[in-house]
């Protein structure tokens, strides 16, 4: 790889204890999705480390990773891969081997303020679609 395809380089990003949330912003070609990407384990660093609380977690899984590591998409429609919530939740406890009564039960104690904020964004993205597509000549 030459010098001009490297988007990263000399990255140092100190995120604070207390789960600080953190937005990665840019230009398009900038390198964001390839240092979050790089950071949840996707794709591998060409050197360097990544630390977690002074732990070098480089050589983790990505599903170890993803115990400690958060990522919101721009676009939430691409993180969800299953038609309702409980399957959705039920999904990430089955990963993790959770053993399926304990899945069930917490899987059916969904908030009831998550049920209106699915309604919310479900009616929010349904209204973005319908205005986008009038403005279409």
């Amino acid at each position: 790889m030459t010098e001009l395809e490297k988007n990263l380089k000399d990255i140092n990003i100190d995120i604070k204890e207390g789960g600080e949330m953190v937005s990665i912003v840019g230009k398009n070609g900038a390198g964001k999705s390839t240092l979050s990407k790089i950071i949840c384990g996707f794709e591998r660093e060409d050197s360097g480390n990544i630390y977690y609380k002074n732990e070098n977690i480089k050589d983790l899984s990505i599903k170890e990773r993803a115990e400690i590591i958060g990522l919101v998409l721009q676009n939430p429609n691409q993180m969800i891969s299953k038609q309702f919530i409980y399957d959705e939740v039920a999904l990430g406890l089955r990963l993790r081997n959770i053993d399926e009564k304990e899945t069930k039960k917490k899987s059916g104690k969904i908030p009831r303020d998550l049920w209106f904020i699915s309604l919310y964004r479900l009616a929010y993205f349904s209204l973005k679609l319908w205005t986008e597509k009038k403005e279409l000549p």
